[in-house]
C-alpha cells in the first residue's frame, strides 16, 4: 500500500509533480482522517451518482492513474471498494470535470464519504450532481494533457 499525500481541498493539483501544478485542476479528498475534516456527508442520491461516475461508461472515464493495489484508509487499512456495477475499483484518481475545472480525488474519497461521514466542498457536490455521463469525458487522456501543458513532461526538445 502507497502512502499518499494530504491536500488541502480546492488547492491546485500537484500530486507527485511538484514544483508543477495543472492548470485547472483542484484537489478534493486528499484527507489524513486523524486530523479535523469536514463532516456531513452527501445526499444518497449524489453517492450514488459519484458511483456511476466512477464506473464509467466508455463514453465517460473519470478514473486516472490506476494501479494494482487495494486504496487504503490511515483509520480501516486496505479498503475493498465497489462501483456501482459491484466491480473490485483499484487504488487510483478520480477526476470529475465542472466546465473549465477538474476536481482530483483519491478514489478511497467514496469511503470517505460513506463511513466517516466526510463532506467534500459544496462546489464538488454541484459538479457530481450536474455531471451528463454521455459527454466524451477520458479523464487518463486529459491529465496527460495536463501534465505536459504543466511543463512536468515532454518539455525539453
Amino acid at each position: 500500500m502507497s502512502e499518499r499525500n494530504q491536500f488541502d481541498d480546492l488547492t491546485n493539483y500537484s500530486y507527485r509533480i511538484a514544483p508543477f501544478s495543472l492548470q485547472g485542476v483542484k484537489n478534493v479528498g486528499w484527507l489524513r482522517l486523524e486530523s479535523s475534516i469536514p463532516l456531513g456527508g452527501v445526499a444518497v442520491e449524489t453517492l450514488r451518482k459519484l458511483k456511476e461516475i466512477v464506473t464509467g461508461n466508455g463514453i465517460f472515464n473519470a478514473i486516472v492513474e490506476p494501479i494494482r493495489e487495494s486504496p487504503c484508509c490511515p483509520i480501516c487499512g486496505e479498503l475493498d471498494l465497489r462501483d456501482a456495477k459491484g466491480r473490485y475499483l483499484a487504488n487510483s484518481e478520480l477526476w470529475i470535470p465542472a466546465g473549465e475545472m477538474i476536481y482530483a480525488s483519491p478514489i478511497s474519497i467514496l469511503h470517505y464519504i460513506e463511513v466517516h461521514n466526510y463532506r467534500p466542498p459544496q462546489e464538488y457536490i454541484e459538479a457530481i450532481e450536474a455531471l451528463e455521463l454521455y459527454d466524451m469525458f477520458i479523464a487518463h487522456g486529459v491529465y496527460l494533457e495536463k501534465l505536459e501543458e504543466s511543463g512536468w513532461i515532454g518539455g525539453a526538445d
